[in-house]
């Protein structure tokens, strides 16, 4: 079994854990971002993923661990679906520069989260999000986007075209965090997974 495989520590099938649908996201361009929504805005450091998917709506999910004491519980894991098919093998997301065959057997490519919270959302969408970057930086907007309704995600919608970005609490807050990619037999990208928790 590849170290990059999110198979569970019991050998269970990620994809047979319950999981609850959040919405849908527009990537107009297919290139995905993931990554700390308050640091993004702020460097040049984050690229979309090299994988790009067709344009168009996709269904948003998380995995949530449930702790004693704990109502809504933690998020293990966050993934956008790309179809009904079924993984056949796990590849780690990259980006620009970064090779997976250069990584030793204890290191990982993955996103850094400072804020507690992560997200998806399109390249495009990202850009528009770094030009309003005054909305991450004034009045913490994206984390009173988190504490509302179940207290573990939220969506914001930055224009009328329907641009919009997924954010949701990283499991153990701060750290770094890996995604991968879910391809069927025929190699086409099934799903996009970050894990915050093993499980």
């Amino acid at each position: 079994m590849s170290r990059f495989s999110l198979q569970t520590d019991k050998n269970v099938d990620i994809m047979e854990k319950e999981w609850q649908k959040l919405g849908t996201i527009l990537l107009p361009t297919g290139r995905i971002v993931a990554c700390d929504p308050y640091i993004y805005p702020l460097g040049e450091e984050y690229e979309p993923f090299v994988q790009v998917v067709p344009q168009g709506r996709y269904p948003v999910y998380l995995n949530r661990i449930t702790s004693e004491g704990k109502d809504n519980g933690q998020v293990a894991h966050a993934m956008l679906r790309f179809g009904d098919g079924r993984v056949a093998r796990w590849e780690l997301a990259t980006t620009k520069g970064q090779d997976i065959r250069a990584l030793k057997e204890d290191q990982i490519y993955g996103y850094a989260v400072d804020a507690g919270v992560g997200c998806f959302m399109d390249l495009e969408t990202a850009k528009l999000l770094r030009f309003r970057r005054d909305e991450v930086e004034d009045d913490g907007d994206w984390m009173k986007l988190v504490y509302k309704d179940d207290r573990t995600w939220g969506e914001k919608m930055l224009n009328q075209v329907g641009y919009n970005v997924f954010c949701f609490q990283t499991g153990n807050g701060h750290g770094v965090y890996p995604t991968y990619w879910g391809y069927d037999e025929d190699d086409k990208p099934v799903c996009l997974i970050t894990e915050f928790i093993k499980s």
